[in-house]
């Protein structure tokens, strides 16, 4: 098993979507969520690992499972799935007010290039 960690959620910022998760977006989530590759929750071969979820300073980290031996990277982008969503526009920009995340995905083409997983340092 490899134990990848990082920031999942970045409140506040704008990604290339034209989205942005409001500073005080009220975001329900569980403690676990599974994790997919790019997405793909139609196949639950896709499923690759589990996700511990906490708030942090800046929005939402994660700290990664991964099941599957096929990703040998040190670092990989990712992305949340959400439902629920309560969202207003300002300035041609979709704002969420308000989520529930339902699990996250490894992901090649992210909608913000700052939220990625890494390795664990194993010598910290």
């Amino acid at each position: 098993m490899v134990k990848m960690e990082g920031q999942l959620l970045n409140l506040g910022t704008v990604d290339s979507c034209g989205r942005k998760f409001a500073d005080d977006c009220k975001i329900t989530f569980s403690n676990e969520v599974p994790v997919y590759w790019n997405f793909d929750r139609g196949d639950p071969r896709s499923v690759i690992g589990d996700a511990n979820i906490f708030r942090n300073d800046k929005g939402l980290a994660c700290r990664v499972n991964l099941t599957t031996d096929l990703l040998t990277e040190d670092e990989y982008y990712v992305g949340g799935y959400y439902t629920n969503v309560k969202k207003h526009d300002e300035n041609s920009i979709c704002v969420i007010d308000a989520c529930t995340l339902r699990s996250m995905s490894i992901v090649l083409a992210p909608s913000d290039k700052n939220l990625k997983i890494r390795k664990e340092d194993k010598n910290v």
